[in-house]
């Protein structure tokens, strides 16, 4: 049988739903709600954790040993809810809320989410009422009338936020441009609200990305992660779990560091010793920096290759504004960078394998694949870390995460299915020896 996204979210969702029973916080979260943000909010978070387990096992039963399967470990999130760092409201037929599970065009009204801390939704629900009373309209779906598309929440890990609207039109006319500036007051009033933002999607595609317009307040959000400080922008996806985020950073950091190749009679005699601080380090996709920056304390150099000239820009204002000298950022798409990059070039490779996956020149790659192993490839489910010590570590997003990726994220080259991140540790440069790779997800 073919393991399809279909079939694979199927299995969990038959699996978790036959855990433990539990009442859910949230008064819109199945049974007694129609949400689709959450699926399993009425089952124990234990039984959610258990279920992926287990999943995980069946999917990767025909590629790992069976003891390494059996190590396989789940670390759950500390918290099993506000964990998002980022949340997209939809704004249609006077609702404000997230879709019905299996329904595009039907929003639920939402009084409630913990997807994210109750006040920053509080916050945003306040935004949303506020910019109705002014008599700016909401967006119609079906007909694509209509002004006002999205309410969005960024969220960092200080619990600061960034908001944004995203509008159907520029308003050329300046009928809405009052209406908006009192809006954008109203938001930058309210606690822990560093900036607010107007971005435009004119386009009949259902994104929650736009055109910048105008912002005020602070323009970018700083994001704590470790010791590093990172900048983004109301369009940045940067989408983690707050919980889990710099563990797993930690994990990635980890496996790249470690000298993963099998242990042999000529190894053991080898003169030669692997030693992180002079690995030379690709960072693929490398966004604005996240994975770079929390590299770059440990290797001897990585060179971040963002195609987004955004997110590479703000890759640049990462790198400058936390002093490090040893990570250099490449605008550029990504094969193309790596056609002209020589044999040894690099000692490891860091890479977002979804994003590559979605690359028009790594799909034809990947076309070259079995198909069995491009599904699994595709179908990992994200936050995990596996290497080559013989363990196996995944972290949980949250309670209630099986989702589907839709047209906005497919935009920005991630499917919000699993994020898969391919590491590959390559032979040092000149020595002969076997090459290894691990995979590491993330979100």
């Amino acid at each position: 049988m073919t393991l399809t996204p279909k079939l694979f979210r199927r299995q969990i969702v038959e699996a978790a739903g036959a855990g433990e029973p539990a009442t859910p916080r949230c008064q819109h979260a199945p049974p007694l709600g129609f949400c689709g943000g959450c699926t399993f909010q009425d089952r124990g978070y234990e039984s959610q954790v258990a279920a992926k387990r287990a999943a995980l096992q069946a999917l990767w039963a025909g590629d790992l040993p069976a003891d390494m399967l059996e190590q396989v470990t789940m670390v759950a999130s500390p918290v099993p809810f506000e964990y998002r760092t980022r949340m997209d409201y939809v704004t249609s037929k006077e609702r404000f809320g997230l879709r019905r599970g299996g329904k595009f065009n039907y929003i639920v009204d939402l009084q409630e989410c913990h997807l994210i801390p109750p006040e920053a939704f509080a916050i945003a629900r306040s935004v949303y009422e506020w910019a109705v009373a002014l008599g700016l309209p909401d967006y119609d779906l079906r007909s694509h009338a209509g002004f006002l598309r999205y309410i969005v929440v960024r969220r960092s890990p200080q619990d600061t936020l960034l908001l944004a609207v995203i509008t159907a039109a520029p308003d050329a006319d300046g009928a809405y441009a009052a209406a908006i500036e009192q809006v954008a007051e109203h938001a930058l009033a309210q606690p822990g609200v560093d900036g607010f933002h107007w971005l435009v999607n004119d386009t009949l595609t259902d994104m929650s990305f736009g055109t910048p317009l105008r912002h005020w307040g602070a323009g970018l959000l700083d994001m704590r992660v470790g010791n590093r400080t990172l900048a983004i922008g109301p369009n940045t996806f940067f989408q983690n779990n707050v919980h889990l985020l710099l563990p797993l950073l930690d994990d990635v950091a980890n496996v790249m560091t470690k000298d993963q190749r099998p242990k042999t009679k000529e190894r053991e005699d080898s003169s030669f010793v692997l030693r992180p601080s002079s690995l030379v380090v690709a960072d693929l996709y490398g966004g604005v920096g996240t994975i770079a920056l929390h590299l770059a304390g440990r290797v001897g150099h990585v060179t971040c290759v963002e195609s987004v000239e955004e997110s590479a820009q703000l890759a640049e204002r990462n790198i400058a504004s936390n002093g490090v000298r040893n990570v250099a950022v490449v605008a550029a798409d990504v094969l193309a960078f790596l056609r002209d990059q020589s044999i040894g070039q690099f000692d490891a490779v860091v890479c977002l394998l979804q994003r590559a996956l979605a690359d028009r020149g790594f799909a034809r790659a990947r076309g070259r694949l079995p198909a069995d192993r491009a599904a699994r490839l595709r179908h990992v489910p994200a936050d995990t870390a596996y290497g080559g010590a013989g363990s196996v570590r995944t972290r949980d997003r949250g309670t209630g995460c099986v989702q589907r990726g839709d047209a906005k994220e497919r935009r920005h080259g991630d499917l919000n299915d699993p994020s898969l991140l391919l590491c590959v540790s390559a032979t040092p440069r000149g020595h002969p020896a076997l090459k290894s790779s691990s995979l590491v997800t993330r979100r």
